[in-house]
């Protein structure tokens, strides 16, 4: 159980090297009949709450498995700007036991996040409100090289942006 006012928006099983359990992300600050302080992540394993790391300190949105090439990692995005009490720009991935920024952060809150193989390695896909991928002003969409940590946009991905002014 979470704390009342808490919003789960993201699951997903992984093995952090202790075995398999199920990470929930979202907007919380509490899990567990005990009151665990769990910012915004909790892991359940054995019928049990445990905190991820010092958490983060805004909503996770988006939780995926992603292999760099040292092994799975569980990556997190969302609208949080620390992750483990360090400065994250809305992507960070679990390293062990403690949260690390991704050196590739969004200038607003990642929504999705997808891993998908590729000739060079895998590459993390991130979806968002996000105004620009890169420094090119293009939308929503961005695909990150890890490594090399090259970043792809999507131009006009989703079309212009209405103007709220129009009709």
């Amino acid at each position: 159980q979470f704390s009342p006012t808490a919003e789960v928006s993201a699951l997903v099983a992984f093995d952090d090297g202790s075995g398999p359990a199920l990470f929930v992300g979202g907007r919380c600050d509490l899990a567990g009949s005990a009151g665990l302080s769990a910012p915004n992540i909790a892991r359940w394993k054995n019928n049990a709450w445990s905190a991820v790391g010092n958490g983060l300190n805004a909503q996770v949105s988006a939780l995926a498995i992603h292999d760099p090439g040292q092994g799975p990692r569980l990556v997190a995005g969302g609208q949080f700007t620390t992750a483990g009490g360090q400065p994250a720009q809305r992507l960070a991935v679990l390293e062990g036991t403690a949260w690390q920024p991704l050196a590739i952060g969004q200038s607003a809150a990642v929504q999705c996040l997808l891993s998908v193989p590729g000739p060079a390695g895998a590459a993390l896909i991130a979806g968002g409100q996000f105004a620009a991928a890169n420094s090119s002003g293009d939308s929503d969409l961005g695909l990150f090289a890890c490594p090399p940590a090259t970043i792809l946009s999507f131009p006009g991905c989703f079309g212009p942006k209405p103007s709220l002014g129009s009709q």
